[in-house]
């Protein structure tokens, strides 16, 4: 059973510098969870980009129509046996920004996790609608909400949601699943490829593009759209004029297309 002890109840008792952290006490391992919010601001400026690598930790981006600067929060997070030393993993997460005359790069750095001893990032973040964004996580979830631009995502261990997606978008999760609801431009390209996981994608009826879906050790199913799969494992046909290209891929799991 956890137990949450907000750190303000430590002030008097035991260490005066908890006062703007959480600290959790986990069950039968005994850890201590340690955590930091952080917040800052960048420029806009003339950029047009936002690329962002992560370890551990789940990141969120969205785009918002009118905006002059870029805002990102979260929390650093680290867990360990005592209190002091989780005080001190927290301490050894970096977060590296580097602003790049379009691109505005977020990458996250800490030694590796091990037994007990673990580092982790959550990442919330608010960008102008109208970039693109770049997004590789190797174990935690992406949510990607109203962008219009491109979108290129990479996840090892987790699940991404893209949702009101007006632009390409290309991704690719290892295990985990994707789900995703893509405006797709004229003559644009939504890839969107699991290893081991689902595969959930909605767009307009109205969408024009040649589709194709392989979910070679699973099934592929189509609702509220003109396209009927050739088998139980694959589906090829076009939609509209065929002007856009979808493809669909899963090794081991189901792949599901709507439409709305």
């Amino acid at each position: 059973m956890n137990t949450k002890i907000e750190c303000l109840l430590f002030v008097t008792a035991l260490v005066p510098v908890l006062s703007s952290c959480n600290l959790m006490i986990t069950g039968a391992d005994s850890t201590v969870e340690y955590r930091e919010p952080f917040t800052f601001t960048k420029p806009v400026a003339a950029r047009s980009e936002l690329s962002i690598s992560n370890i551990n930790g789940n990141i969120t981006v969205t785009g918002v129509d009118t905006l002059n600067e870029v805002r990102i929060s979260g929390t650093k997070i680290a867990r360990d046996e005592t209190l002091e030393e989780a005080k001190q993993r927290v301490g050894e997460i970096r977060i590296e920004v580097t602003e790049l005359p379009t691109t505005l790069s977020i990458r996250s750095s800490h030694p590796n996790s091990s037994g007990n001893r673990q580092y982790q990032v959550d990442y919330e973040i608010r960008v102008p609608s109208s970039w693109k964004i770049a997004v590789s996580n190797i174990n935690g979830n992406v949510s990607i909400l109203n962008v219009k631009n491109t979108t290129k995502t990479t996840i090892t261990n987790g699940t991404l949601e893209a949702w009101e997606i007006r632009g390409n978008v290309e991704s690719d999760v290892t295990n985990g699943s994707i789900m995703a609801g893509v405006y797709l431009p004229e003559n644009g390209a939504c890839v969107l490829g699991v290893m081991n996981g689902t595969v959930a994608l909605q767009i307009p009826r109205s969408t024009s593009a040649a589709v194709s879906a392989t979910a070679m050790n699973g099934t592929v199913s189509v609702s509220n759209l003109p396209l009927v799969p050739a088998s139980r494992t694959g589906l090829s046909g076009t939609l509209g004029d065929g002007k856009g290209t979808i493809r669909l891929s899963t090794l081991n799991g189901t792949i599901t297309l709507t439409g709305f």
